[in-house]
């Protein structure tokens, strides 16, 4: 099942993937179901119904996983593939690599921060080339990597179609309870 994300300052809703939203979102409840739609004063703009939404939104949806942690155990485990072979399983030495490729992974992300780059920005502004407000918001926002889309693992459910006389099938996200007793979607794939 293929989402459409969508970033709301910082944090990550999923809708269906033919949502035509790029900018200025907001979140409005209908009927005690979040939809996320272009914001406009005065003009309504077509409304997409949230499947997931990451934690932090608070919204009432099946979590997102935090598709960040989800991509670098990916890297890991196919560095760890490449390494051992494709047809290994899972065990704790393979966990404990994973983990410790996750570590090394987001020390050395962090090693040039975006206020880093800022001040080296400010630098070459110093040296004749002007750095206007645009140009820093655009500066930040290019270095976040954001997906375009999010795979998400699916089971099709049928539902009675009582006026017909058969079944309709629907495709919803498979969910899973995570720790916090919380309805989780599960990622297959992120598209960029």
């Amino acid at each position: 099942m293929t989402l459409k994300y969508i970033d709301i300052n910082g944090r990550g809703v999923l809708v269906d993937e033919s949502a035509e939203i790029k900018e200025e979102i907001c979140i409005r409840y209908v009927q005690d179901i979040p939809y996320v739609m272009k914001y406009d004063k005065g003009i309504d703009h077509k409304q997409y119904p949230i499947i997931c939404a990451e934690k932090e939104l608070n919204l009432d949806v099946p979590i997102l996983p935090n598709w960040r942690e989800w991509e670098v155990k990916q890297l890991a485990i196919k560095d760890l593939e490449n390494y051992f072979g494709s047809n290994l399983e899972l065990n704790e030495k393979g966990k404990l690599w994973v983990e410790g490729y996750t570590v090394v992974y987001n020390h050395n992300k962090a090693k040039y921060t975006e206020e880093d780059i800022l001040d080296a920005w400010e630098l070459g502004a110093k040296e004749g080339l002007p750095l206007t407000k645009r140009k820093k918001d655009n500066l930040l926002k290019s270095l976040q990597k954001l997906p375009k889309y999010i795979v998400m693992e699916s089971v099709v459910i049928n539902i009675p179609n009582f006026s017909s006389m058969n079944y309709a099938e629907v495709i919803k996200p498979k969910l899973i309870t995570n720790s916090e007793g919380k309805q989780e979607g599960i990622i297959k794939e992120i598209i960029y």
